[in-house]
């Protein structure tokens, strides 16, 4: 699937206006609830009970939600939620005594409960898997049963790490940071040796012995360094 260049334009707008609504309309009953109470003769366990089922219904669709979205229809599912958010909304203000407004206030949770993971596995396809691993934000099912995972210490100044595998992984790259050192030179012509400075950078693999035999290791590592070591393409 094509991914829109302009996606954050499309979809990140509309995420925060929906989810500014539903905050909004999470605590506006706070406001309400003293004049309501009133005009449907509640007493305080009756509008206790009406304010916190609302947050009993958000409750119920939270893993029924994700899995309809995902195996489903995202889009389709997020415009049924929203029909039904906008419609109890407005039934909330058509209610007559407190078993009314409590039912409404129910049914306004579940729909509104139903969006959020929606909204997350909608935002999962159109952010792609390795925009989202740079940013950190993977969920915990997305890492879990890879088998060759990168970890870079070098990001913490280290030029070494000792990557252990975990498994079902069978191997681990650890990439250190780059840092320039002094090193022997020789030219190709004359043989003649001479300290230069360049940029160096290690790299180690870690790797399961059963699975991965010894010399495929060492020739993809060799493979990798020689990659880092003739890099053209510009970076940024």
């Amino acid at each position: 699937m094509a991914i829109p260049e302009k996606r954050w334009q499309h979809i990140i707008p509309v995420a925060f206006i929906m989810y500014t609504i539903a905050f909004v309309d999470r605590t506006n009953i706070s406001l309400a609830l003293p004049s309501i109470s009133h005009d449907l003769h509640m007493n305080a366990a009756q509008a206790g009970s009406a304010a916190g089922i609302f947050f009993w219904g958000y409750l119920l669709l939270q893993i029924p939600g994700g899995y309809l979205a995902e195996h489903w229809s995202a889009k389709r599912f997020i415009s049924i939620l929203l029909v039904c958010w906008g419609l109890a909304a407005v039934a909330c203000g058509l209610v007559r005594n407190w078993e009314e407004f409590w039912v409404m206030r129910f049914v306004l949770g579940i729909a509104e409960g139903g969006v959020w993971p929606a909204t997350l596995v909608l935002l999962s396809h159109w952010f792609p898997r390795a925009e989202r691993a740079r940013a950190k934000k993977l969920l915990p099912e997305e890492v879990g049963g890879g088998t060759f995972t990168i970890t870079n210490p070098g990001q913490y100044a280290q030029m070494f790490g000792l990557p252990i595998i975990m498994q079902p992984q069978v191997a681990i790259l650890g990439v250190g940071s780059i840092k320039k050192q002094p090193v022997v030179l020789t030219d190709a012509e004359t043989g003649t040796d001479s300290i230069g400075i360049r940029s160096i950078c290690h790299v180690s693999l870690g790797y399961d012995h059963r699975v991965v035999d010894g010399a495929v290791a060492d020739q993809f590592l060799r493979e990798v360094a020689n990659y880092l070591a003739n890099w053209e393409e510009e970076i940024g």
